[in-house]
């Protein structure tokens, strides 16, 4: 009984490691697809985040936090119904079971809001 669960705990680390090296990797593929700025000149200081400009540069910012933070924001609500179903009625692990829900939902929103703002700052700036 404990190899067997010992086993599911392993393969759910694993899982686990997967989904946060695939949201770390996905930036990095969102900031070079951003190349809108001319070639770097050889011996210079090249821009990391490959923005020509202030838009440019809201955009890469909250394209990666939304690219890091929303695969681990879905991983808290997938954990916080595991802790759901682990509970089995015991009211202290449902109470950090809909703690961890609430606060995931928290993190969510506040992703989704910088996001929203992001695009508000650029829409604003290209109007002008």
């Amino acid at each position: 009984m404990i190899i067997h669960s010992t086993k599911k705990i392993h393969l759910f680390k694993r899982y686990i490691w997967f989904i946060i090296n695939a949201g770390l990797v996905l930036p990095l593929k969102i900031v070079m697809a951003q190349g809108s700025c001319p070639p770097c000149p050889p011996n210079a200081i090249c821009n990391p985040l490959a923005a020509c400009s202030f838009n440019a540069l809201i955009t890469s910012l909250a394209n990666i936090a939304f690219a890091i933070g929303f695969p681990i924001a879905i991983m808290f609500i997938l954990w916080s119904g595991f802790l759901f179903v682990s509970a089995r009625g015991n009211e202290e692990q449902i109470k950090t079971a809909k703690k961890t829900f609430t606060w995931a939902i928290i993190g969510t929103a506040i992703l989704l809001g910088a996001k929203v703002i992001a695009v508000g700052i650029q829409n604003t700036m290209l109007s002008l």
